[in-house]
C-alpha cells in the first residue's frame, strides 16, 4: 500500500479481505499525509466520514462508493465554508456558503456553483457596472475629441464637428425622437465654450431610457444594450445652464443629440 496505513474493521467479502465497518485510513504522501475516519462498505468509503485533504480543506458528511455524496459540510482552506447537500463529489442541492468573511450565501448549488437568486442580482449587477465603467470611459473620449476640433484652424471647425452631428436619420430614427442639435444652433466660439465647461464633467449614463434629464420621453433605445446608449453631461451654475447628450448610433458612431445653453437664475 506504498506506506499506506488502515486501522478498523475488515470483512471477507467474496473471500477477499475488505476494509468494512468503522476505520481510519492515512494516506501517505512526501513528508505528508492525508486521512478519511469514518465508516466503509465493501472497501469503499461509504456513509458518515470525516477526510483531511493535504490542502488543509477538511470534509465531514456522508460518502457513496468514495465520493462526497449527501450531506456534508466543507471547510476551505481559505475559511470558507459549505453546509448543504452534495452530488458525485460536488456541491448540489441546497446549501449555504459562507465566505471567507462569514459572509452566508444561501440557496441551490448546481454541479458545483451556486445557482440562487442572489448571486444572479449579484452577477447581473456587476455587469451592470462594468458597463457602465466601459461607457465613462467612451464618454471621456468623445467629449475629448470633439474638443479636439477646436484646436484645429479655425476655417475647418464646421468640417471636422459635422462627424458628431446627426446628419443621416436613419442612424437614430429608431432609437431617439427630434429636434436633433445642429451645428447652425450656435457659432463655433460658442459651441467650443460648452465643450470646453462640459469637458471635466462626470457624464451620466443611462440605465434605463426613462431616466433622461435632457430628453425625456424622446429615448426610444434600451439602455446599457448597445446602440441607443444615452450619455448626458449636465453643468447647472447660478447663472448658466449646460446640457449635452449623446446617442450611440445604429452605425456605431456617437452622435449629438441634443445641446442646451441657457442663461438661469437659481
Amino acid at each position: 500500500m506504498n506506506g499506506d496505513v488502515y486501522v478498523g474493521q475488515w470483512e471477507i467479502i467474496d473471500k477477499v479481505k475488505k476494509r468494512h465497518g468503522h476505520g481510519k485510513f492515512v494516506h501517505a504522501l512526501i513528508g505528508v499525509t492525508e486521512e478519511y475516519d469514518g465508516e466503509w462498505n465493501n472497501d469503499q468509503m461509504e456513509g458518515y466520514g470525516v477526510y483531511k485533504y493535504l490542502s488543509g480543506a477538511r470534509y465531514e458528511g456522508n460518502w457513496v462508493k468514495n465520493r462526497q455524496h449527501g450531506q456534508g459540510t466543507f471547510y476551505f482552506p481559505n475559511g470558507a465554508k459549505y453546509i448543504g447537500q452534495w452530488e458525485n463529489h460536488k456541491m448540489s442541492g441546497r446549501g449555504t456558503y459562507f465566505d471567507p468573511y462569514g459572509v452566508p450565501w444561501e440557496g441551490v448549488f448546481i454541479n458545483g456553483t451556486f445557482d440562487s437568486t442572489i448571486q444572479k442580482r449579484l452577477k447581473a449587477e456587476y455587469e451592470e457596472e462594468q458597463k457602465i465603467i466601459a461607457l465613462k470611459h467612451v464618454a471621456a473620449v468623445q467629449i475629448g475629441e470633439m474638443k479636439k476640433v477646436f484646436s484645429l484652424e479655425k476655417k475647418t471647425w464646421k468640417e471636422n464637428f459635422m462627424r458628431f452631428v446627426i446628419t443621416n436619420l436613419e442612424e437614430v430614427d429608431r432609437l431617439v425622437a427630434e429636434p436633433f442639435a445642429r451645428w447652425e444652433d450656435r457659432n463655433g466660439d460658442k459651441w467650443n465654450d460648452v465643450i470646453t465647461q462640459l469637458l471635466d464633467i462626470e457624464p451620466r449614463i443611462l440605465k434605463n431610457k426613462e431616466d433622461s434629464k435632457i430628453l425625456g420621453d424622446r429615448v426610444f433605445g434600451a439602455q446599457l444594450q448597445g446602440p441607443g446608449q444615452i450619455l448626458e453631461f449636465i453643468k447647472h451654475t447660478d447663472t448658466r445652464r449646460m446640457e449635452l447628450a449623446l446617442v450611440n448610433s445604429e452605425t456605431g458612431k456617437w452622435l449629438i443629440v441634443a445641446c442646451i445653453d441657457a442663461a438661469q437664475k437659481l
